[in-house]
């Protein structure tokens, strides 16, 4: 039996940093969701708790003239995110700023576009980030909203893993009423696939270990949570939670 994981230990930055999405989520369907948003030359386009702001900034280089502002709580991801766009010239387009995602829910339709891909937890869950992307969205716009669900009602060891309720989640029928309630009409509904997943949690680890590596005498600790966690994936959740990719329009 292992003891309790120090939960005062965090990972450094490097946790991150063999991730390309902080979701599961390929390059090829990143840019194909990035097409369903139908920007152009203009657009505006936010990211609601953004983290390093790679499909923003993918969003960015693919439609010319298109401008992007993003916010997150997290400064190490937002300064990868701003190195990233003065590496591939898109610093004078995009702006990433610290901060609570809900700061910006009094901005009445001051986006053509906005993306809430993994964030609805810093707008007080699934249904609060719903409405209030629905706020922040001009009348013609669209939005990628990026969340989990049950694919298979979920057992005592994935609630246990993921740390929440099941009424947190739905199935993915229940996420597309969601979106209805919150005046949103769903214009196309994917999920991540296993693959996808795998990546993810493969990258997830190998991150966490370089983390480790780095945090000298705390490493032990770090390399107890990636045991933590590689349980928690494997005999929990794998399987069980989905990540549906929704583009939403105005209903």
């Amino acid at each position: 039996m292992t003891s309790p994981v120090d939960t005062s230990v965090e990972p450094g930055p490097e946790a991150l940093g063999r991730l390309t999405f902080n979701c599961p989520l390929s390059s090829p369907r990143g840019y194909a969701l990035i097409e369903e948003l139908g920007l152009v030359h203009g657009a505006r386009v936010g990211d609601l708790g953004c983290g390093w702001a790679e499909l923003l900034l993918r969003a960015l280089e693919r439609i010319p003239g298109t401008t992007g502002e993003g916010i997150d709580l997290d400064e190490a991801g937002l300064e990868r995110g701003r190195r990233n766009a003065l590496e591939r010239g898109l610093a004078a387009r995009v702006t990433l700023e610290p901060g609570d995602a809900g700061a910006w829910t009094a901005r009445i339709g001051a986006f053509d576009a906005l993306l809430c891909v993994g964030s609805s937890h810093a707008l007080g869950g699934t249904e609060q980030a719903l409405v209030a992307v629905r706020r922040m969205l001009r009348q013609d716009g669209r939005a990628l909203f990026g969340e989990g669900f049950w694919t298979t009602p979920p057992t005592p060891a994935a609630l246990a893993a993921l740390g929440v309720a099941r009424d947190d989640l739905t199935d993915l029928d229940g996420l597309v009423a969601r979106a209805e309630a919150a005046g949103l009409r769903a214009l196309s509904v994917d999920a991540a696939t296993q693959d996808e997943w795998d990546e993810f949690h493969a990258m997830s680890q190998a991150g966490l270990r370089d983390a480790a590596r780095a945090a000298g005498t705390q490493g032990a600790q770090i390399e107890q949570l990636a045991e933590q966690r590689q349980a928690g994936y494997v005999d929990g959740y794998r399987g069980v939670l989905g990540f549906a990719y929704l583009v939403l329009a105005a209903a």
